[in-house]
């Protein structure tokens, strides 16, 4: 199983996006500002994690119901 964390930092979109489609990954977890980048992509990760304290908005993603767990 390959596994994808995206965490906070500064992530390069089409780099990220390229790999992510390259590698096939069949879990991606978003971890505290890492989330901005699937958003920013508009992919629903199927992990989030962490308290989010740095993320600069609230995310419009409907959790369980999108098929994502907290």
């Amino acid at each position: 199983m390959k596994i994808l964390i995206a965490t906070g930092g500064n992530i390069q979109d089409d780099f990220a996006l390229a790999y992510i489609k390259k590698e096939k990954f069949d879990c991606l977890i978003a971890a505290d500002s890492g989330m901005e980048f699937f958003y920013r992509a508009g992919i629903q990760p199927h992990h989030i994690v962490g308290d989010f304290d740095s993320a600069k908005r609230s995310f419009p993603f409907s959790g369980e119901k999108a098929g994502s767990s907290f």
